[in-house]
């Protein structure tokens, strides 16, 4: 089993909840162990953040809400003390370029079209429009999201936007009750459509441009040549959804081993107290099981 850590929450966590710089390791080096033995994991694969990242390019404003925040010293000083500790210790790799988490979802379409067993360890709601395993490790829960229910959390995404990100919903009030509604009969063939429908009713002219700068800013990338998304790509013309027109999205678990379930409900070791962290929580995110699973037999078809 192969595991793909999103690390930049563990560095920044450990380095918030810690008072020296030793403590801040040690509770780096603890939730991977812990992650690793959780997910039955031989191989660790850790992403960092790196330099630059494409999607300022695409919307100047993007995380424009946290850049008059300053950060103490000594907060800095752990967390970059955690941050050269993961790159020597744990071989972690920075995504430069992108963001961790496109780092670590073009490993697992990687892994996916290899066969290989794998799981992503994460606390970002962004990362479940990969279908697969997934582990939380600050819960330390395991679940497993089927194809349609992951582009079903990128679709969501696509008409809520991000706040903690600074990504624009269509418009003010437009929730993910809302979005969710919208959505909910539909299916892979015909999401789209709706997504676009709601953007045409909601937004109105330049419905377009912004659908597609909303796409580029959130949707998780799964190739090395970082391919832009366009709604035009699935887009049929066809927004009456009032019968389902997809194809066989069963999420039936027939046939798929179980590989570990019996984890803690408990918080990550070493850590005490909570802190907010930029990416957010999975408040959003719809999930398809709660057992990690062997994720090689559905396509990625996004």
């Amino acid at each position: 089993m192969k595991v793909f850590i999103d690390a930049d929450s563990i560095l920044f966590k450990a380095a918030c909840t810690q008072d020296n710089v030793h403590e801040t390791k040690n509770v780096v080096d603890r939730v991977i162990r812990d992650t690793m033995v959780d997910c039955w994991a031989k191989e660790a694969y850790l992403a960092i953040k790196g330099k630059d990242n494409f999607r300022y390019n695409v919307y100047s404003e993007y995380k424009a809400n946290r850049k008059d925040k300053e950060m103490d010293e000594k907060l800095r000083e752990r967390l970059n003390a955690a941050y050269f500790h993961i790159l020597d210790k744990w071989d972690a790799i920075p995504a430069d370029g992108m963001e961790a988490d496109d780092l670590v979802c073009i490993w697992a379409h990687e892994a996916r079209e290899a066969e290989n067993d794998w799981v992503i360890a994460h606390i970002d709601k962004d990362i479940n429009q990969i279908a697969g395993n997934h582990y939380n490790y600050n819960t330390k829960e395991v679940y497993f999201i089927d194809d349609d229910t992951a582009d079903m959390n990128f679709c969501i995404q696509l008409l809520v936007g991000d706040s903690g990100d600074n990504i624009p919903k269509i418009r003010k009030g437009y929730g993910i009750k809302t979005a969710q509604k919208a959505l909910a009969d539909t299916t892979y063939k015909n999401r789209i459509d709706k997504v676009v429908d709601e953007w045409q009713r909601g937004y109105g002219r330049g419905w377009e441009k912004q659908l597609n700068m909303i796409g580029n800013l959130i949707y998780m990338k799964r190739t090395w040549d970082l391919e832009e998304w366009n709604y035009e790509d699935r887009y049929t013309g066809k927004t009456d959804v009032s019968e389902s027109n997809g194809g066989n999205q069963s999420s039936s678990d027939e046939g798929r081993k179980e590989v570990h379930t019996d984890v803690s409900d408990s918080g990550v070791q070493g850590i005490s107290g909570e802190v907010q962290v930029s990416d957010g929580g999975n408040d959003m995110a719809i999930r398809s099981g709660s057992t990690v699973k062997d994720n090689t037999n559905a396509s990625i078809q996004q």
